[in-house]
């Protein structure tokens, strides 16, 4: 549960610079530079624009993180058992 939510809110704190970085890759001559691009994105479209996919990522982001935590616990638990099975006293 606590992976999950940590997925989501890393996914939402760096969406804004992904966004940014979407723009000055795909259109290089009008995003030019962090700054520049920021700026014009929140004159030409709001401060909502830093946020475009969110719907679609967050989600994907908190999946992928409460999968993953579930599979590490999972497997650390299943590595502690068989140490303790292979420890022969020494």
């Amino acid at each position: 549960m606590f992976g999950m939510a940590t997925g989501a809110l890393v996914g939402f704190v760096t969406l804004p610079m992904d966004v940014v970085r979407t723009r000055i890759v795909t259109q290089p001559l009008k995003y030019q530079g962090v700054r520049r691009t920021v700026r014009l994105l929140l004159k030409e479209e709001g401060v909502l624009s830093l946020f475009k996919g969110a719907r679609y990522r967050l989600p994907k982001e908190a999946i992928e993180s409460g999968l993953f935590f579930v599979v590490y616990e999972n497997a650390q638990r299943l590595l502690s058992r068989k140490e303790d099975n292979n420890d022969f006293g020494t």
